[in-house]
């Protein structure tokens, strides 16, 4: 059997941070931390059969997406440590905080039953991304016309896998207003793929340098975001999450 070098990465310097109730509260360390487990996201599928499912075949729709659990272990010792207090007034008073996990390296490494899953699922592929356009269809057609609202421009054909929005910066828009609107409708959303990575505190781990200005990335992580897009018919949601931004929007 051949050899190879490992490629495995020292966890040295895995930072857990403590936020506060908004996105803007500093972020403190968490002190000792000797383990940590990821949150596993993971998406429920919910099934539609009925009496004329094609050729008796069940049928299955996306259904919510469940954030998963992260599990943090600590040398615990909360009479000197304030942020070991505060992990357990976490746990009592139930509100949502921020944290944030700051990660060395990371290596992923598909099982072969992965692969095999993988191998099924690319037979729909074509009709998953057939979908997906027509999705985006409605998204573009919604959306190209308001200046309020930057959307991503297609390069050829794309698998529109989210529909990107940035609020032009030109109409000073408050993206915080129109993200508590999209809670409040029940929308999930996310940064544009985390941002200007420049800003995460991760970049310290990295050997780099910047080429002029960092203009564009910042645009899309001060008044960007997405939200997904599903290998059905969404456009209800669509319309919805447009007539949510629009009044937002002001």
């Amino acid at each position: 059997m051949a050899e190879h070098a490992t490629q495995a990465v020292l966890g040295h310097g895995t930072q857990i941070q403590r936020g506060g109730l908004l996105d803007t509260d500093p972020f403190t360390n968490v002190m000792e931390v000797i383990s940590f487990d990821s949150p596993d996201e993971q998406g429920d599928d919910i099934e539609v059969s009925h009496f004329e499912s094609p050729s008796k075949i069940k049928e299955f729709i996306r259904g919510m997406i469940d954030a998963g659990t992260a599990a943090i272990g600590v040398n615990w010792n909360p009479g000197v440590y304030a942020s070991h207090a505060s992990l357990r007034s976490d746990k009592v008073d139930g509100l949502l905080r921020y944290y944030r996990f700051i990660l060395p390296g990371y290596n992923a490494r598909p099982l072969e039953l992965s692969g095999a899953i993988g191998v099924e699922q690319l037979k729909k592929l074509d009709a998953m991304i057939e979908t997906r356009r027509s999705n985006a269809a409605v998204f573009v057609d919604l959306f190209k016309n308001d200046e309020r609202f930057i959307i991503q421009r297609e390069n050829g054909m794309s698998s529109w896998f989210a529909f990107t929005v940035i609020l032009n910066p030109k109409f000073n828009v408050d993206r915080k207003k129109v993200m508590n609107a999209m809670k409040q409708a029940d929308i999930g959303y996310r940064i544009i793929t985390g941002g200007n990575f420049l800003r995460h505190d991760v970049i310290k781990h990295f050997d780099y340098e910047c080429v002029g200005e960092i203009k564009n990335a910042n645009i899309a992580h001060d008044r960007g975001f997405f939200v997904g897009n599903h290998p059905h018919d969404v456009t209800p949601q669509i319309r919805r999450f447009h007539e949510v931004l629009v009044k937002a929007a002001g």
